[in-house]
């Protein structure tokens, strides 16, 4: 066994090129395995453990205004084991250029559901005092001391000293709705303050939201029918579970990803790895026959020799394994904290390293390459002594379709002819070769079709969805926009109304933006799947691709809508579905005010779309509305595209990761292939050689096969990668932000340049080897 065992690395020396290249797949392969895995593992288990310490609820029950009395009787609903009411507002506060929401919160003394986790300071237990998300302190530079002002409906001005900051498990994702994504820290925080304090500001106490701890197991629908029982008779509006909710919802689903993600690529990549290792033992077991023959002939048992081969694989595979491993946890992992860090909120997470899944990696790595090992040894095992001892024998060949076209073949340089024949002798070789290659272009389309999608998002959204410049949001809403104050030489305008429904027959109770606009708003735009321009008419409403996809819904279903608005006392309505559009930032619902006055419903517009005459005074335009005092918010479209834009990128990281991992697959593959074709022949090219072919013609000669094989593979692997990345766009979206699928020119090009490139750099790399061919050697090795 130790003579055995230092002919293994002594063979793996002589090739070592080919081991290094299966060892750098094999890395690959763990190294997102362990990455996706672990940072899978870790969020899942955060999760966990951040909703059930902060005790996450179940249920939250809206209501226009409820008392704390009657907040008190759905205890007794049978499945609930806590209540806890709380009045949930938004409240503005204004900088010199800015005017930002903050969404307040009372938080009772004995706060059990829902429990925010404080990260400096202390609760907001004393009267006037507030506590602010981490994130918008960070952007204002507030620490805890300092005294903030805020205007209400009730006060203009409210002052109050900041006694902590927090993170909440309810707001992991800090978006305002679904169209504040990336969020926008900046502009929009979260605020938690003292039942005292908040009732000091409304000038009494009561709540709007009731918080439900629904009991292990319970069932939450019947829940959610019996508080609308309880609450007939009060201002009930709508409950939502844990489900529905935007942040819960974005967070589940991030994880979900990571975890799918942990599933597919690294599978991939081990795949292509075992198909090396196939070739390369084949390669390297045809060369021994010999030796195998003397083994069984002086006795050696099969089960030894089948180890002895079998060593090569758990050699590489546990180096492979061990060195991505290693980098799957402390590269990858810090790589996407970053990026999920930017959009999640994640108090106290740090990265736990989970050691099953290191040696599920190590498993995968040698488990694949022993099968490929074994695959490559059955048959020659299967040989008796004398006839391994032999040579072996040459392959039958048939003639191909080509050569028997005796005028195409006719035509052919001897060249061509010598790489046809040598690619139709060895046909699964070279289609096995192929595969590390058609992978590589269908994860470099992947890449390249994501940050083209990426671009396409935000040229889509920002310049065929909105279509103004500014978008000014009033404090009240506008009665007569005809009497409003405002410099109609310098600008042109839309009215827009927007309030929140909730469609409650569906198979979960889903929250959404109603956007109500005339059929003449040429600011804002829908278009279908085909790029078809789709107006708003009065006898329906206009819903998301994604929405209608997500619940199998279709033009002229009917929707039941409540509103959601204390303002309407839970007024409902059924609607039609007119038309769905395409949308790529904001999953919301049009409608025209002539639609909902049908359903006898008004609502004011409170914002106006603004389009500037003249873009050199955009500034004057800009301030004038930031400095009026009824004006709410002034947001433009350049600033919410550049927040856009830099949430997304982010993304680049994963998509750099990939293109260069695509790339060492393909360097990888495309060695192998190079070096197997010069070590199986040797004889041939040594005969070459002495025949006086110039050393730069037999190059050619094995680079041109090369080259076949990699024009074979880009054929397949091109609609292949666009397949895949149509899939993988497509699963995974998220409900809020959808990436446009189009595969442009540039996605297609840079892929194949960069195969054509990484296969003239490998063969480059090998003409080295097709140098030291020894003439003599080679031409005696038979005998």
């Amino acid at each position: 066994m130790s003579k055995l065992f230092l002919k293994l690395l002594r063979d793996i020396k002589d090739y070592k090129g080919q081991f290094i290249a299966i060892t750098i797949v094999i890395i690959v392969g763990a190294f997102f395995f362990v990455g996706f895995s672990t940072f899978a593992k870790n969020l899942n288990v955060y999760a966990n453990n951040y909703f059930t310490n902060t005790n996450l609820a179940d249920l939250w029950a809206n209501y226009s205004k409820i008392s704390p009395e009657n907040a008190d009787k759905l205890k007794q609903i049978i499945g609930v084991q806590n209540v806890e009411g709380r009045l949930v507002m938004n409240f503005n506060q204004k900088f010199d250029d800015l005017k930002t929401t903050l969404k307040f919160h009372s938080i009772a003394a004995n706060n059990i559901i829902n429990k925010i986790t404080i990260i400096e300071g202390n609760k907001p237990s004393e009267f006037q005092s507030i506590v602010l998300d981490t994130d918008y302190a960070k952007e204002h530079s507030y620490k805890v001391g300092d005294t903030i002002k805020i205007s209400t409906p009730f006060k203009e001005d409210v002052s109050l000293k900041i006694s902590g900051l927090c993170e909440s498990s309810e707001y992991t994702i800090k978006s305002r709705d679904t169209s504040d994504f990336p969020p926008n820290h900046k502009e929009y925080g979260i605020a938690y303050v003292s039942e005292d304090t908040m009732a000091g500001i409304t000038g009494e106490k009561y709540y709007n939201e009731v918080l439900i701890d629904a009991a292990p197991g319970a069932d939450l629908k019947a829940i959610t029918r019996s508080i609308a029982e309880v609450s007939k008779d009060l201002s009930y509006l709508y409950t939502l579970n844990r489900d529905a909710t935007l942040s819960y919802k974005q967070f589940t689903s991030e994880i979900a990803q990571q975890d799918q993600f942990s599933k597919v690529l690294p599978l991939i990549f081990f795949g292509v790895a075992a198909v090396i290792i196939f070739l390369t033992l084949s390669r390297l077991i045809d060369s021994q026959r010999t030796q195998i023959g003397i083994m069984k002939a002086l006795g050696t048992r099969e089960s030894i020799i089948l180890s002895h081969y079998l060593g090569y694989a758990i050699f590489v595979g546990l180096a492979g394994g061990i060195i991505g491993s290693i980098l799957g946890c402390v590269f990858f992992t810090q790589l996407f904290m970053a990026q999920v860090k930017a959009i999640i909120s994640l108090p106290g997470f740090t990265i736990h390293i989970y050691y099953y899944h290191v040696l599920l990696a190590l498993l995968l790595s040698v488990v694949f390459g022993i099968l490929a090992s074994y695959m490559s040894c059955r048959t020659i095992l299967r040989e008796k002594a004398a006839e391994a001892m032999r040579i072996k024998p040459p392959k039958k060949v048939k003639k191909t379709l080509i050569e028997r076209n005796t005028f195409l073949w006719s035509r052919l340089s001897y060249g061509s002819k010598l790489i046809l024949r040598n690619v139709f002798i060895n046909k699964k070789r070279a289609i096995y070769s192929s595969l590390g290659v058609i992978c590589c272009i269908a994860f470099l389309i992947l890449s390249f079709g994501y940050k083209g999608s990426r671009a396409l998002l935000i040229e889509k959204q920002f310049t065929e969805v909105y279509k103004y410049d500014l978008r000014v949001v009033y404090k009240d809403p506008i009665a007569d926009d005809e009497s409003l104050e405002i410099p109609r030489d310098q600008i042109d305008y839309n009215t827009l109304a927007q309030t929140s429904v909730v469609i409650t027959n569906l198979a979960d109770e889903k929250d959404f933006n109603l956007l109500i606009t005339n059929k003449e708003n040429n600011f804002i735009s829908n278009y279908d799947n085909k790029g078809k321009l789709l107006p708003l008419d009065d006898d329906g409403v206009i819903i998301a691709e994604r929405f209608a996809e997500k619940y199998k819904l279709s033009i002229g279903d009917i929707l039941d809508m409540k509103l959601i608005d204390p303002a309407y006392n839970g007024k409902s309505f059924k609607t039609k579905i007119s038309n769905i559009s395409v949308q790529y930032l904001n999953q919301e619902i049009y409608c025209t005010p002539a639609f909902l006055s049908k359903a006898e419903v008004t609502c004011p517009p409170s914002t106006l779309l603004i389009k500037e005459k003249d873009p050199s005074k955009a500034e004057d335009v800009y301030s004038f509305f930031s400095g009026r005092n009824d004006v709410k918010e002034v947001k433009s479209k350049n600033d919410v595209k550049k927040l856009t834009e830099s949430g997304l990128q982010n993304l680049y990281n994963m998509i750099i990761v990939l293109i260069v991992c695509a790339i060492v697959l393909s360097s990888a593959a495309i060695y192998n292939i190079s070096a197997i074709n010069i070590t199986e022949r040797v004889r041939e090219l040594a005969t070459l050689k002495v025949l006086g072919y110039h050393i730069s013609k037999i190059n050619n000669l094995i680079f041109a096969e090369n080259f076949f094989i990699t024009i074979f593979s880009l054929i397949i692997g091109t609609p292949l990668g666009i397949y895949l990345y149509k899939t993988i766009l497509k699963a995974f979206t998220l409900d809020n932000m959808v990436f446009p699928i189009y595969v442009s020119l540039d996605s297609i090009l840079f892929p194949i340049i960069i195969t054509i490139l990484v296969t003239t750099v490998c063969n480059l790399f090998l003409r080295r080897a097709v140098k030291k061919i020894d003439m003599i050697e080679s031409l005696k090795s038979v005998e």
